[in-house]
């Protein structure tokens, strides 16, 4: 796979300023914009529709999924914790990212369901 497309990925939460962007990385190296139905500054939706529609689109792998923090640290939530946790019931392989003007971070959920801070962005698989 190709570096992470950082410089999309940023440009896509500065897009969305004030609102978090959500997205998934693609094997190939692109993006794929999603769009955050709760339109919020601290929290991302994703609805069923718009994901049964992007498995309709998709040939690639997933790598990872991304959103952002517009106002805080790439720390995850309480609710992206769920959410990496669920992702990781479906997609174990999966890297999550967080952006924020603080620094991005990678996370990866474990067998164990724990998730650990991976280096950014060196330790995801290419």
């Amino acid at each position: 796979m190709p570096d992470l497309p950082l410089a999309d990925m940023v440009s896509h939460m500065e897009e969305e300023l004030p609102n978090e962007c959500v997205g998934l990385v693609l094997g190939d190296g692109s993006i794929v914009k999603l769009i955050n139905q709760a339109r919020s500054t601290d929290r991302f939706f994703v609805g069923a529709t718009q994901i049964s529609e992007l498995f309709e689109n998709i040939d690639e792998d997933i790598v990872a999924t991304y959103h952002s923090h517009p106002t805080n640290p790439a720390v995850p939530s309480g609710e992206d914790q769920k959410f990496m946790a669920f992702i990781s019931l479906v997609w174990p392989e999966v890297y999550h990212i967080i952006l924020s003007n603080h620094g991005h971070m990678a996370y990866h959920v474990g067998d164990d369901l724990d998730i650990e801070r991976i280096p950014w962005p060196t330790a995801i698989p290419r």
